[in-house]
């Protein structure tokens, strides 16, 4: 029976450090399945299954529990920071040839995360997903750049090639239920919907 605590549940996007999954136990008995993903001095933050986070005062755990959140050495988490770099095209308003980003990332600590970059297009009036980039990220990274074209001549046929749109960027953790978004940024905040189509289209 999972935890009454998960009323608790936070919508956020979801991150971890160097902790593994294991049973949570109440002082009732009830149990739930996560990764302690962050502490304070009233509360677990523990990442579940489904790449939501419940956040389970110390309190209302049971003593083996309140001992391993107390010894837990929790990392700070993944950061990403994204800047255009470039930009060369035909003079019009949206039409670019090539659109350059520097990807910086901080803080992923050995955590086998996919490092994806979705550029966007324009086709009419619909915005819409031009082509997906991954790259796996395994090391420990505690800063690194990465520099990233985009090129629509490669794409030609592709309906939302030609009209540039903008960008999202996502840190990508692979889950049972597929994956969640651990750190994110993007062009315009309206564009973090292809976060989730992304993810839907992946499966």
């Amino acid at each position: 029976m999972k935890l009454l605590l998960l009323l608790l549940l936070l919508l956020l996007p979801s991150v971890h450090g160097a902790e593994k999954s294991r049973e949570w136990t109440d002082s009732q008995g009830r149990t739930l399945t996560g990764t302690l993903v962050g502490k304070d001095d009233l509360h677990a933050e523990v990442l579940l299954k489904n790449g939501k986070r419940a956040k389970l005062p110390l309190k209302k755990l049971s003593e083996e529990d309140q001992a391993y959140v107390a010894d837990a050495d929790v990392h700070p988490e993944p950061e990403l920071e994204v800047r255009t770099s470039k930009a060369t095209g035909d003079g019009g308003k949206y039409n670019f040839d090539i659109r350059g980003i520097d990807v910086t990332l901080e803080n992923s600590h050995e955590r086998p995360y996919k490092l994806v970059i979705i550029w966007l297009g324009r086709s009419g009036s619909q915005t819409g997903i031009f082509v997906a980039e991954e790259s796996d990220i395994s090391e420990d990274v505690v800063r690194k750049k990465f520099g990233v074209t985009y090129d629509w001549k490669t794409h030609a046929d592709n309906d939302y090639a030609r009209d540039y749109s903008g960008y999202v960027v996502g840190l990508l953790e692979e889950t049972e239920g597929g994956g969640h978004w651990v750190a994110s940024a993007v062009s315009m905040k309206p564009y973090r919907r292809f976060l989730d189509q992304y993810l839907a289209e992946r499966k």
